[in-house]
């Protein structure tokens, strides 16, 4: 998981985007034991302007962004669409979108090429599975 790099050891950061704290703090404990480093944001921050998300990203540069899409769908979506894929922040199949309701949200997502949409309630080892799948893309 780990690599050198110069002497230092650099493991591949994960941005986790969500809509609420306590799935922020439990997905990133759940990936910092399996190695990753994380950073947690609430999404809101960024659509409403109390964050820039060119900032975060420049000063991060995460190597995957797991990314809630939560209702209103559309306008999360769009969202998404226009910052975090036209930013070019990543390339698409680094992001894994997260959804309370994977049946609603697929007429918005067979669009990209995103790892994968888990639904939640979600399997942990699931969602660590994909977030490596993502980081070796």
């Amino acid at each position: 998981m780990d690599t050198s790099t110069g002497g230092r050891i650099v493991r591949p950061l994960v941005a986790v985007l969500n809509t609420t704290e306590d799935v922020i703090a439990l997905v990133c404990s759940v990936l910092e034991d399996e190695g990753y480093a994380t950073v947690g944001a609430y999404i809101a921050d960024f659509r409403e302007g109390r964050r820039d998300l060119v900032t975060f990203f420049d000063t991060y540069k995460p190597d995957v962004v797991l990314f809630d899409l939560a209702i209103p769908y559309d306008v999360n979506w769009r969202f998404f669409q226009e910052q975090m894929l036209g930013g070019g922040f990543l390339p698409e199949e680094r992001y894994v979108l997260m959804t309370t309701n994977l049946s609603g949200l697929k007429k918005f997502v067979d669009t990209i090429e995103a790892v994968e949409v888990i639904g939640k309630p979600f399997d942990l080892e699931q969602l660590v599975q994909a977030v490596r799948r993502a980081g070796t893309v």
